[in-house]
Order: C-alpha cells, then sequence, then structure tokens
C-alpha cells in the first residue's frame, strides 16, 4: 500500500479513539460533535478505499503490460523462413 494509505489509516485510528474516548461510560456527547467525528470516518473511509482501488489498479496495469510486453518478445523472435536455397 502507498504511504498515503498509512497516513489515513493512523488518522483513521485517531478517529476511533477519539470517540470512544467522548462515549466512554455513558459520557454524553453534543450531536454536532459526535455528528463531525462520523462524518470525518466515512471521509477517510471513501479516501482509503480510493486509494486501495487505485493501488490494485496500478498493479493490474502492470501485470498486464508485462503480459504485452512478454508477448510481443515471443513474436520478435518466431524465427521465419529461412532464404537459404
Amino acid at each position: 500500500m502507498p504511504e498515503r494509505w498509512y497516513e489515513l489509516l493512523r488518522r483513521r485510528m485517531q478517529v476511533i479513539e477519539e470517540r470512544m474516548r467522548l462515549t466512554k461510560g455513558d459520557y454524553i456527547i453534543e450531536g454536532d460533535q459526535l455528528q463531525k467525528l462520523l462524518m470525518e470516518a466515512d471521509s477517510l473511509d471513501r479516501e482509503m478505499l480510493l486509494a486501495m482501488t487505485q493501488t490494485v489498479a496500478e498493479a493490474l496495469a502492470r501485470e498486464e503490460l508485462g503480459t504485452l510486453r512478454a508477448q510481443a518478445n515471443d513474436f520478435a523472435f518466431i524465427p521465419g523462413p529461412s532464404l537459404d536455397w
């Protein structure tokens, strides 16, 4: 995974910790504060999913390019008819 994904994961863990601290011991928090945390968590989840999707897409593209190159190399070295009569 790219470094950006790990940054997002660290921030997501901080959001979870903050939410757990705010809700620990039946402590009631303001709805706005909880809503803000939930929105941030949702945003981070979407960013992490995007980063993972992009990473997988890049890996698949490299894999496909490697296959195409291998096929091109195979085709380039097919022996042709000999001109020695």
